[in-house]
């Protein structure tokens, strides 16, 4: 079985993507990988996104956020930084849709690699109540090591809100700053009741893919 990816110059950021194989192999492969055939083309388009939107680490508010916290992500022109005194955060927030993409962070603490999941679950809901009042929709919630993202621990599933009878997807990336002993969480969060949200989140993701730690300190 082969796997072929087509790109064409005159028509930037899409692609054909073609299996080939005996037609008993491809059948297995739909039937009992669906899901993961989904999400390899899924991550394709967010490589693709994080391609566009890497260019966006040198703005303004990218190289001001770079002197102050010592990392580095994307800022594009649709979002506004937006900063709390002593919150141990920074948030990148958009609309239409309502979107964000939060950077924020926990000193003292261990490699996510050797922390129980339950522990990185209960930082993911207090990163969300302190910031909105947010929950973390725990019975969604699924923590996967993924190669294809920057730092492999990523927390995928949904947050809500009862009091403002809201709630929408939620992807985290934990990046671990060792000589420091700082515990990083890149937490991507969309609004968008009754539209489509793929495109979205595709977006949210590259974002959150441009982020890295400063290595020149």
């Amino acid at each position: 079985m082969a796997w072929c990816v087509l790109r064409d110059v005159w028509a930037r950021g899409q692609e054909v993507n073609v299996l080939f194989g005996p037609a008993a192999t491809l059948d297995s492969l739909l039937v009992h990988t669906a899901l993961e055939v989904r999400s390899w083309l899924e991550q394709s388009c967010v490589q693709r996104a994080h391609d566009a939107v890497r260019a966006e680490t040198t703005t303004a508010q990218a190289r001001a956020l770079r002197r102050r916290h010592e990392f580095v992500i994307a800022v594009p022109a649709a979002y506004h930084v937006v900063e709390r005194d002593g919150s141990s955060a920074v948030e990148l927030v958009s609309a239409a849709p309502t979107r964000s993409v939060t950077v924020f962070w926990r000193d003292g603490a261990e490699a996510p690699e050797s922390m129980p999941g339950a522990a990185l679950l209960a930082l993911q809901q207090q990163s969300l109540k302190r910031l909105h009042g947010d929950s973390l929709a725990v019975d969604t919630c699924r923590l996967r090591v993924e190669p294809t993202a920057p730092e492999r621990l990523v927390l995928r599933g949904g947050w809500e809100n009862r009091a403002e009878v809201a709630a929408g997807p939620l992807v985290t990336y934990f990046v671990y700053d060792a000589p420091r002993r700082r515990l990083y969480g890149v937490q991507g969060q969309l609004f968008a009741p009754g539209q489509r949200k793929r495109s979205t989140q595709i977006e949210i993701e590259a974002l959150m893919r441009t982020f890295r730690l400063e290595t020149s300190r």
